[in-house]
Formats: C-alpha cells, sequence, structure tokens
C-alpha cells in the first residue's frame, strides 16, 4: 500500500491476480484474487482515496484455477463477485 500512496499518480492499469505464500514454505500459488492474501480491500480503499480512475484487470495465474480446468469458472466466478462488492455500490437514495 506504501507503493500506491507514493506512486498513485503513475498507476495507469492495476493488475487485479492473486498471490499466496507461508511462512513456512514460501509462494505456495496464485489463486483467484479475493481468495489470496492481498489487502484488497485496503487497495482498493487507497486507489478511490486517491483518486485512481484507471483500468483493472482480472488476471488469473494459477495451474489450478486455470480456464478449462475444474476450478476455472468458479475463480473466475468468485473475484468477479468479491470485486464487485467493493467496487459498485447500489444508490439507495442517501
Amino acid at each position: 500500500l506504501s507503493e500506491i500512496n507514493t506512486w498513485h499518480d503513475r498507476i495507469a492499469h492495476v493488475h487485479l491476480k492473486g498471490y499466496l505464500e507461508t511462512n513456512s514454505v514460501g509462494w505456495v500459488d496464485f489463486p483467484p484474487a479475493g481468495m489470496d492474501r492481498i489487502d484488497w480491500k485496503g487497495l482498493i480503499s487507497l486507489l478511490y482515496a486517491k483518486g485512481y480512475e484507471g483500468d483493472l484487470s482480472l488476471e488469473p495465474h494459477s495451474e489450478i484455477w486455470k480456464k478449462g480446468s475444474r476450478n476455472g469458472e468458479y475463480g473466475i466466478d468468485y473475484s468477479i463477485s468479491y470485486f464487485n462488492q467493493l467496487l459498485f455500490r447500489e444508490n439507495k437514495g442517501v
């Protein structure tokens, strides 16, 4: 988040891809964004705070979650649903 805070005026495109690691093993996988350890709520909040208006792209990389795999469609659907909750707000007349 500190990099976004410092360099926000130079960010033109954000890739939404998961990253998962553990202390004992290190890197494990690139799960769907929202199923990983990235602080997406904080990241999206900071982008909003800094006035980011660029693109956000889902970018799945995991062999476990790739298109055509048993989990592929679920992973994409999961990330879409997860980010829809963070990005789109219904007008409730407030």
